[in-house]
């Protein structure tokens, strides 16, 4: 066993451990339900690694390391309504924050 800073190796595995991660603030907070809206969540401590994701409701997404107080990540399409908005650097287990994202219809105007 050797331990060097944020991990833990055995046997040939590497173990990753970290603080835990907060948000603090997401912008916007609010997207129109077919999605694709780059939105920016802040807090951290976030790290880059290929298990960054974002989870609006229940819907899943890749996230982009940004800065350790910045990810980024693109919305999926989903129904209307407000639901919480969380990050995972493992891809299984995500932050507890309590932060609502807003999906909503766009309007359309017509003459």
């Amino acid at each position: 066993v050797s331990t060097l800073e944020g991990s833990l190796q055995t046997r040939g595995e590497l173990f990753r451990y970290h603080k835990e991660i907060k948000i603090s603030s997401v912008y916007p907070a609010s997207s129109p339900v077919a999605g694709n809206v780059s939105v920016d969540i802040f807090g951290g401590p976030f790290f880059s690694n290929e298990g960054l994701f974002c989870m609006f409701g229940d819907i899943v997404v890749p996230g982009s390391f940004l800065s350790p107080r910045q990810v980024n990540c693109i919305t999926p399409p989903h129904g209307p309504g407000s639901y919480s908005i969380e990050i995972s650097q493992n891809g299984q287990d995500f932050t507890k924050s309590g932060r609502v994202f807003r999906f909503y219809h766009a309007c359309i105007v017509s003459r």
